[in-house]
């Protein structure tokens, strides 16, 4: 499990995966054995995905942490949705992450 530090402000790669019944916002199509990486602090890469996909995700992890599953599982990254992820203000880890 993802270890979390509330208001780090160490950026670093993220990798967020979907479960079996997630969708992407746009096309519709199923995300079952995928995932994004977004750059950014903790908090700030999650606001990221919570902008992109909302609650229809499934879990946040370093890329270290998913290594393995994406050897074993043959994940496929895909990428962020550009139209939506354009909302996303991305100087939020030069203000300190607020």
């Amino acid at each position: 499990m993802t270890k979390l530090v509330p208001g780090s402000r160490r950026a670093q790669n993220w990798l967020f995966c979907f479960g079996s019944d997630h969708t992407h916002p746009i096309t519709g199509e199923s995300l079952a054995g995928c995932y994004v990486r977004i750059r950014g602090t903790t908090n700030a890469a999650r606001r990221r995905m919570f902008a992109a996909f909302g609650p229809h995700w499934s879990t946040q992890y370093t890329e270290e942490e998913a290594a393995p599953a994406i050897a074993r599982w043959n994940w496929r990254e895909i990428p962020m949705p550009g139209a939506r992820a354009e909302e996303y203000d991305t100087h939020t880890e030069r203000r300190g992450d607020k």
